[in-house]
């Protein structure tokens, strides 16, 4: 759940700065897009190769990595923060309903932004209950590894993009 509200600050904060100002923020993230793809970039590289080559632990080998609330807040605030898809996902929903500042209400934005806050906070209830499930009744370490290896070349895949789009 700590992930989740990690992720789902940096979708709100992002989503704040595009709701309160298309025109303005723009050009800044424009101006950063180098350092954001870079960093984004290896972070993916890195989380990539991590999960390409690690093994699947036995089921009873499966424990959570003993990290603190914090610890585990912030690096997924930070890797959603840098990551370009989750800066692009929010400008191609703005921009597919045709949001600008010149004709949107402060009180339209704040139920935007609240509407994105609430959506990323049902995605990822979701989505860690469905993986809980699935991982503890349903995973092989042989299907694990897989998934690992799966999860780790689309990470690559999306590092190679990030770095050269």
């Amino acid at each position: 759940i700590v992930t989740g509200l990690g992720a789902t600050s940096a979708e709100t904060l992002y989503g704040s700065i595009l709701a309160l100002g298309l025109s303005i923020t723009s050009p800044t993230l424009i101006a950063h897009q180098f350092w954001i793809k870079l960093i984004g970039g290896s972070i993916l590289i890195f989380l990539g190769l991590r999960l390409f080559i690690s093994s699947a632990p036995q089921r009873k080998e499966i424990r959570f990595p003993e990290k603190s609330l914090i610890t585990t807040y912030c690096s997924t605030f930070l890797l959603t923060l840098v990551n370009p898809l989750s800066i692009l996902s929010l400008v191609a929903i703005f921009a597919s309903f045709g949001i600008s500042k010149t004709h949107v209400r402060c009180l339209h934005m704040l139920w935007l932004i609240f509407g994105i806050t609430l959506g990323a906070m049902i995605w990822w209830l979701f989505l860690s209950s469905s993986v809980s499930f699935i991982l503890r009744h349903h995973i092989t370490p042989s299907a694990l590894r897989k998934i690992n290896w799966i999860s780790g070349t689309t990470l690559l895949m999306f590092a190679a993009y990030t770095l050269t789009a």
